[in-house]
């Protein structure tokens, strides 16, 4: 069985979250598992030039949930503030997954991918 964490020296944090969406033209819930990286109160996720659905749907509702183990977060989407949060994301990221993965080369290529920031807010818990 795959366990869904990554072992440092400081922390264990989930490999995936879950980020829940309310689609665009449905009104519903969609649920996705997808990698992330927390700095602080700002989670980042990395998307392939912005054409997932998830992406999409924050679009019209940046409105989210996103659970990081046992706890889930309220959270507003948006894109980086500058420049320099937009490389912190992409850095944190690869350092989180190279260990682990091969060919995360596009995790710095801006022109192939979009960072999303969420804001987290209100945590909740099971």
């Amino acid at each position: 069985m795959h366990e869904n964490r990554l072992m440092t020296e400081e922390t264990t944090e989930p490999i995936y979250g879950y980020l829940t969406t309310i689609g665009r033209r449905t009104g519903k819930a969609h649920r996705i598992e997808i990698w992330f990286v927390r700095a602080e109160a700002t989670a980042y996720i990395l998307n392939h030039a912005g054409r997932s659905n998830w992406v999409k749907n924050i679009r019209v509702t940046p409105r989210v949930t996103l659970e990081i183990g046992n706890t889930i977060f309220a959270a507003a989407a948006r894109g980086p503030k500058d420049a320099a949060e937009d490389r912190l994301a992409r850095r944190l990221l690869y350092e989180k997954y190279a260990a682990t993965e091969k060919g995360l080369a596009e995790f710095t290529n801006a022109a192939s991918t979009v960072v999303v920031a969420f804001d987290l807010l209100e945590p909740s818990g099971p």
